[in-house]
């Protein structure tokens, strides 16, 4: 559960349950716009920011303790934003779909800007950036998902194409074009990571096996 002050980690109660047992509570300054936080996998981590905001907040719910707290947008004066938070599946890296506005020079009176899309992996352990080669792989994406075994990153793009990448290398898996028309904007393996379901902006919905 996240509030712009805090984050409060719960316990899954029974079915009709009236309330859930909280299990830590993340506290600290208030954050501005849409609060967006994440939990890893192991329910040890915390990353807390939002949606239109610089700083990310990595906290250990063990210890009841911010590790480190870091910038997405040193130097960046321009638009900006966070649409996804969240943990690499071994809860070594906090990754976030970070967005940025890219202004070029002015012709016929207007502004050219460019939308720089990519994801931003940050070490668990400093909060320094990290998987520098992964990052690059993904600029451009419209969505994606870690597949179960930790070891690859499925990227949807704007072309309808999904592509299996290796982590941390970052080296082209495989590659199939989905969708004819539109950008690919969902993706979801199956428990055995054996099918990937991934949606389209048009509504398709289509189930893939991996080889």
């Amino acid at each position: 559960m996240v509030t712009a002050t805090g984050v409060s980690v719960l316990a899954v109660g029974p079915a009709r349950a009236t309330t859930w047992q909280e299990q830590a509570r993340v506290g600290g300054p208030a954050v501005n716009a849409y609060p967006l936080a994440a939990l890893s996998r192991d329910g040890r981590y915390v990353a807390w920011t939002a949606d239109i905001g610089n700083d990310v907040r990595c906290v250990d719910t063990g210890k009841g303790a911010t590790l480190w707290r870091e910038n997405f947008f040193p130097g960046h004066s321009g638009g900006r934003s966070v649409r996804r938070l969240g943990f690499d599946p071994r809860a070594e890296h906090m990754v976030a779909l970070c967005l940025r506005s890219i202004y070029g020079p002015e012709r016929d009176g207007k502004i050219e800007v460019r939308e720089d899309r990519r994801l931003q992996f940050l070490a668990i352990a400093d909060g320094q950036r990290t998987l520098s080669a992964l990052e690059d792989a993904t600029v451009g994406l419209t969505a994606m998902a870690w597949h179960p075994d930790g070891q690859r990153l499925a990227i949807g793009n704007e072309s309808g194409e999904l592509e299996l990448r290796d982590c941390p290398g970052g080296e082209l898996l495989a590659t199939h074009k989905v969708f004819a028309k539109g950008s690919l904007t969902a993706i979801a393996f199956d428990r055995s990571g054996a099918h990937a379901a991934v949606g389209s902006e048009k509504g398709e919905i289509a189930v893939l096996a991996l080889r």
